[in-house]
C-alpha cells in the first residue's frame, strides 16, 4: 500500500505517525496523573513523559527532513563556501 511512496512522503507518514505514539504518551500521562480520584503524583507517572519527548523530537525532525527543511542551512552555507572558495560574488 506504502510501497509507492516516495522518501520524502515516507518520511512525512514516519513523522506522522511517531506524533500519534507522543500523544498516546503523553494523554496516558495525564489520564493518571490528573484523575480526579487517587492522581498519581511524582515520577510514578513522569515517566511516561520521557517516551512521549522521544517520540515527539523524533516526530519534528522526521517531518523536517520529509520538507526538506533540515537541508536548507547546509545548502546555503555550501553555497556561500563554494563563493569564497571561487572568488567569486554570491547572490
Amino acid at each position: 500500500m506504502f510501497s509507492d511512496f516516495d522518501a520524502q512522503t515516507r518520511q512525512m507518514l514516519t513523522g506522522n505517525l511517531l506524533m500519534i505514539g507522543c500523544c498516546a504518551f503523553y494523554l496516558a500521562w495525564w489520564l493518571i496523573a490528573f484523575k480526579p480520584e487517587g492522581a498519581v503524583k511524582g515520577i510514578r507517572s513522569g515517566w511516561l513523559l520521557i517516551p512521549a519527548l522521544i517520540f515527539g523530537v523524533a516526530a519534528v525532525m522526521q517531518i523536517a527532513q520529509g520538507r526538506d527543511i533540515l537541508t536548507i542551512p547546509s545548502r546555503i552555507f555550501m553555497e556561500a563556501k563554494s563563493c569564497r572558495h571561487q572568488k567569486q560574488r554570491c547572490r
